[in-house]
This record gives C-alpha cells, structure tokens and sequence, in this order.
C-alpha cells in the first residue's frame, strides 16, 4: 500500500504542488494541509493554502495551492478561518461589477469545522 501522506508531504515539500487556476463555476473541496507566504506578483508576499483535493479526476492533481491574491477570497479566508485539517469548499463565480462600476472577482467559501489546527493571523500583512 502507498504511503500518500509522505507522498503529499514530499511533493508539498518540493514545491511540485499545483495553483488552482480556476474557471467560472469551478469549486473545489478538500481539507487544509497548510498555510504559507510566498513571493507573488511584484515580489510582494501573499498566503497560499495547501489543500489535499477531494475527489481529484483522475488525470488531475491531489494537491493544490490556492493563492489567496484576490480579495473577495482573502476577505472569506480572514472571516471563516479555515484551519489545517479543515474540510474547505471554494467556489469560482466570476467577474462582477458593484452599482459604483468597480470590477471583482466573486468566490464562496465554506468550512467544515471538524478539523483543528493552526490558522495564520490575516490581519497582519503577508508583506509585514
């Protein structure tokens, strides 16, 4: 029988762990394996969580970053905190424009609070 947590722990490890480049109307579920920063656009530190997918297709990955650049996503992450060993589902809905014609990217965030673990402090900057 494969080993998959050294497996998963390994790939993570090695930085060969997949961004989630979603779609609109993608969703993606799985449990919180971690939190990170890492340089992103510009150089500036952003979080990244690390969730193993539930029910990957079969050709696609079982672990994926999702960069947490935009801020609706980063704003549903501050509120929900997800914390490792967390299920979390996040759902893609698109570009949306508010009634002042600001442009935004629409995600939806649920938690499944049977896990526990460390959450990162989001009020402090990435950057900080």
């Amino acid at each position: 029988m494969r080993d998959i947590q050294k497996e998963l722990a390994t790939a993570v490890q090695a930085g060969q762990v997949l961004a989630w480049e979603p779609n609109v109307g993608d969703i993606i579920v799985g449990s919180v394996m971690s939190y990170d920063t890492r340089k992103g656009y510009q150089g500036r530190e952003v979080f990244v969580v690390t969730l193993e997918v539930e029910n990957p297709a079969p050709d696609g990955p079982k672990v994926v970053d999702v960069w947490l650049t935009r801020t609706v996503l980063l704003g549903e992450f501050k509120k929900l905190r997800p914390a490792p060993g967390e299920r979390v589902g996040i759902a893609y809905c698109g570009p949306q424009t508010r009634e002042e014609g600001e442009d935004y990217e629409l995600y939806k965030v649920t938690v499944d609070r049977e896990g526990d673990g460390a959450v990162p402090d989001f009020e402090r900057s990435a950057e900080a």
